[in-house]
């Protein structure tokens, strides 16, 4: 038995939260000597909001702010390195430092003489990733890295990807012009920047042959090419263009699963992130338990010039909507989770083989929902998105915690029990959530001693508390492995 959390009820009390169990340990289904080989990187890097230097003017009886500099017009970038890491957890390359366990699911890294980094990584222990702003910088990063695979040859990559891209530009830059309406009182300002509409989020599918030909239909544009597998995870990607125009050449990066690739790639002055899935031949909403974590990375989708009476720029309403946004969900066998962190309720639920879609609501009963594309693995699930605001968003499914009672093994993890107080509810009621399974079951005691199942549907009771009764604890416990 694993007691995982446990509430107590007593007026308004808190929850108290309970680790291990009875008569044995827990470890993680992981271990630094997994994370040896090559590991391929991509990552993308913004600003974390856009910092603009202003001149006040007067002219002709008025006062006129103009946009002078942008300090962060220069910190865009795309960039992509390998490193190789040990069994001792120890990595090298253009960067060096260490790797070890941090966590379910998460790991730290600490790149020699930089603060640590935390990465969410997947069940099959080959997809990491982290969004991330190191302290001092201005900097936000999406950083996605994948272990190579010892080989790799066409026909295992042939099938229907789904590819997502996150695009920047490379740098922002300025039109000027000088107002002279008024000789003795010459002004000068940014009047257009160029780069702003250079932000892009997009998504496509993948078709590959056992042969190497491939069809690409991304957005609006139909393309067809070939893919050349190279050592280290490395595949070539060539897509011809009308002549006179050159082939496109991209570098992409297969995981060791050889179900998630990754690529940058940059022309004029656009760059993005290229990450795809490959879909699997079915999926059911069981595969879909355990311990997720999310991690997203918001840019603007266009950067709005705002121009004072002189004609010049004042402002850019968009210059801080640049976001990262992470999340840890706990999901039950018949696709309910739980998202603790913000008192999250939703579901899971499969659309099509490999097309999850999922739908919440949180604490202040906001609702939101996406539709995500999840690899053959069933670990990793990405999309993109646009609106008022472009978005790469990525999912990973932790591996699963080992409790040993015994000689018994079991393999799960947190189950997520969240405490909501419904509105409008009398007081001395709440409702108890948590990441549901067959085996799992809800227990109650009035003393914290003598317990007692308590009859639930899907990871949810109500509770009320009954007159004259002091308090109620509750916990959830895994009935057997």
């Amino acid at each position: 038995m694993k007691t995982i959390r446990c509430f107590s009820w007593a007026g308004l009390a808190g929850l108290l939260l309970l680790a291990g169990g009875v008569g044995g340990g827990n470890t993680w289904a992981q271990a630094t000597a997994d994370f040896a080989g090559v590991w391929n990187n991509v990552y993308l890097s913004a600003p974390g909001r856009l910092t603009l230097r202003l001149a006040t003017n007067t002219h002709n009886g008025g006062v006129y702010v103009s946009l002078q500099n942008i300090d962060e017009r220069n910190q865009f970038e795309t960039r992509s390195m390998a490193v190789t890491v040990d069994a001792n957890g120890n990595f090298s390359g253009p960067v060096s430092g260490s790797v070890a366990l941090a966590g379910p699911g998460l790991v730290r890294a600490v790149a020699n003489g930089e603060s640590p980094n935390y990465f969410s990584i997947n069940a099959a222990q080959d997809v990491m990733f982290a969004v991330k702003q190191d302290p001092g910088s201005s900097m936000q990063d999406m950083e996605l890295i994948l272990k190579a695979p010892a080989s790799l040859t066409v026909g295992e990559l042939a099938g229907t990807w789904k590819m997502m891209s996150l695009g920047i530009p490379r740098a922002l830059s300025f039109q000027w012009s000088t107002n002279y309406s008024d000789p003795n009182q010459v002004i000068s300002g940014i009047v257009a920047v160029e780069g702003r509409q250079e932000f892009n989020a997009g998504s496509g599918t993948l078709v590959t042959s056992p042969d190497g030909s491939f069809t690409l239909v991304f957005g609006t544009e139909v393309m067809a090419g070939t893919v050349t597998p190279g050592a280290n995870g490395v595949l070539a990607i060539t897509i011809p263009m009308p002549p006179p125009n050159p082939a496109m050449n991209l570098t992409f990066y297969v995981n060791a699963s050889k179900d998630v690739m990754a690529a940058v790639h940059a022309e004029g002055n656009y760059q993005e992130m290229l990450v795809a899935v490959k879909l699997p031949a079915a999926t059911t909403v069981g595969e879909l338990k355990g311990l997720w974590r999310s991690g997203s990375f918001e840019t603007p989708s266009v950067l709005t010039l705002n121009y004072n009476g002189l004609g010049f720029v004042f402002d850019i309403p968009e210059k801080g909507r640049f976001e990262l946004h992470s999340e840890t969900v706990h999901a039950g066998h018949a696709g309910v989770f739980t998202a603790p962190s913000d008192l999250g309720l939703g579901t899971f639920s499969v659309l099509a083989p490999g097309l999850v879609q999922v739908s919440g609501t949180n604490a202040n009963g906001e609702t939101w929902g996406e539709q995500l594309f999840c690899n053959a693995g069933g670990n990793f699930m990405i999309v993109s998105g646009t609106g008022g605001y472009n978005k790469l968003l990525f999912v990973v499914r932790a591996p699963a915690e080992e409790y040993r009672y015994g000689a018994g093994v079991v393999t799960e993890g947190d189950y997520g029990l969240i405490v909501v107080k419904p509105p409008g509810a009398p007081p001395g009621t709440v409702k108890l959530y948590w990441a549901s399974s067959p085996n799992r079951e809800l227990m109650q005691s009035s003393d914290f001693q003598n317990w007692s199942a308590v009859p639930s549907t899907l990871g949810s009771h109500e509770h009320a508390l009954g007159a004259g009764a002091a308090r109620a604890f509750y916990r959830v416990r895994q009935v057997a492995p």
